[in-house]
């Protein structure tokens, strides 16, 4: 990898994390305001729900980014684990690309112009 490439990619996993964790603080505030103006007032934000179902998806994919990068994601490995190196990274290998096209059929399936 490049310098330049290395940077941006350093700095886009610490991004990405510090904006989940930001994101988690205000949905927090943003429940929290809810429910006390529910209890003392007697009346919703009305937005708290949508915005905080909003948000948690944010924070989801906002994580993937540094879990990639810590190697973190879940696997199952029974077969995998069971397999010599080389058959293993033929296989993931088949994996991926598999993946890529089922990713680009469903991308091809579900455009709409």
């Amino acid at each position: 990898m490049t310098g330049i490439l290395r940077t941006f990619v350093k700095y886009f996993y610490l991004v990405s994390r510090v904006s989940g964790q930001v994101l988690i603080l205000f949905m927090t505030l943003l429940i929290t305001v809810d429910v006390l103006s529910r209890a003392t007032l007697g009346k919703s934000t009305l937005i708290a729900t949508e915005l905080s179902g909003y948000i948690l998806v944010a924070v989801v994919f906002l994580g993937l980014a540094y879990t990639l990068k810590m190697g973190r994601h879940i696997s199952v490995e029974i077969i995998t684990s069971r397999l010599p190196e080389r058959k293993r990274m033929q296989l993931e290998i088949a994996i991926y690309i598999l993946g890529a096209i089922l990713m680009a059929w469903l991308t091809w399936a579900t455009w709409e112009p």
